[in-house]
């Protein structure tokens, strides 16, 4: 299973055959997909009703994941690490990135402001 952040999943809606082909990659045989409850409001939070019926279409068998203490302890971890090289990101991200990590999971994204997390567990297309 692989953890998708919001920038995969806003180019998989777009039918991105590169992205695509990522996902199928890192997801394994099974395809088992997963998200953050922070991705789904990053995704839902400015969508018209059209939007709102193709995403919740995409995310039908999509395991969402909950920002538990676990992750809050990664993501302040993550959030340290930024701020000492002078290097800090949008605190949502920061918030996936811990999520998908507590989980155990890779997180595959498209912002390149992820690199500056420098964690083997992030996959940036």
């Amino acid at each position: 299973m692989i953890c998708l952040d919001t920038g995969v999943i806003i180019r998989l809606m777009r039918s991105d055959t590169k992205t695509q082909e990522a996902v199928e990659k890192y997801a394994g045989p099974e395809g088992e997909i997963s998200i953050t409850a922070i991705t789904l409001y990053e995704l839902l939070k400015n969508v018209g009703m059209k939007t709102f019926e193709r995403v919740s279409e995409f995310l039908k068998d999509v395991e969402i994941y909950q920002f538990d203490e676990k992750a809050a302890v990664i993501a302040s971890e993550l959030y340290k690490e930024l701020e000492k090289n002078g290097k800090l990101i949008n605190e949502n991200d920061i918030l996936i990135a811990g999520t998908a990590i507590a989980k155990g999971q890779l997180l595959l994204a498209t912002d390149g402001d992820f690199s500056n997390l420098h964690n083997s567990k992030i996959i940036v297309l």
